[in-house]
């Protein structure tokens, strides 16, 4: 992925590391932003307590996930359900992310769900495996979810919503 990265985006300085010992010096960042990583991260409070470190006074950390309502509505659960509670499971409960950028130290601490409709006509990242959750499902459940993906795809684009929550906090001035 770095690789990738790199050939994308030269003029980046791209860094390979846990979000639960982040490798820079403290108050190096004025903003941590990520998507989709937080189910990924095993321990959750190392993740807030690195990221209030490395950022300046004043600085923010925004992160964008799923909710379990989120989970059960979306695309994905829809063709492939077997992926619901591995999903569940690893996602953050609710009110998790607030408590734990509250306990790390940071204040103006915000919610927001985002969302925006779409057509998915292409079922090519779902063939790939793209989304994590797909790794997670036997393999004759992946099989049948993307039978029925296709098929519907037959009649035309599949109009659908993503939805995100976003989590937000930022470190005081004086911190």
């Amino acid at each position: 992925m770095l690789d990738v990265a790199r050939q994308r985006a030269a003029t980046v300085s791209w860094f390979q590391g846990s979000a639960e010992s982040l490798p820079f010096a403290d108050g190096s960042f004025d903003l941590l932003y990520s998507v989709d990583v937080i189910h990924h991260v095993r321990d959750r409070e190392a993740l807030f307590r690195e990221g209030f470190r490395v950022l300046a006074g004043g600085g923010g950390l925004v992160t964008v996930t799923d909710s379990e309502p989120i989970i059960r509505q979306r695309i994905l659960s829809h063709y492939f359900p077997e992926s619901i509670e591995p999903e569940l499971q690893r996602y953050p409960k609710q009110g998790e992310i607030p408590r734990l950028l509250s306990s790390s130290g940071f204040g103006h601490i915000c919610e927001e769900i985002v969302e925006a409709a779409y057509n998915l006509s292409d079922p090519a990242p779902f063939e790939r495996k793209a989304f994590s959750c797909l790794h997670l499902i036997p393999d004759d459940a992946f099989r049948r979810g993307l039978v029925r993906l296709k098929q519907d795809l037959q009649a035309g684009p599949i109009p659908c919503v993503s939805r995100y929550v976003i989590h937000g906090g930022r470190k005081p001035a004086t911190a």
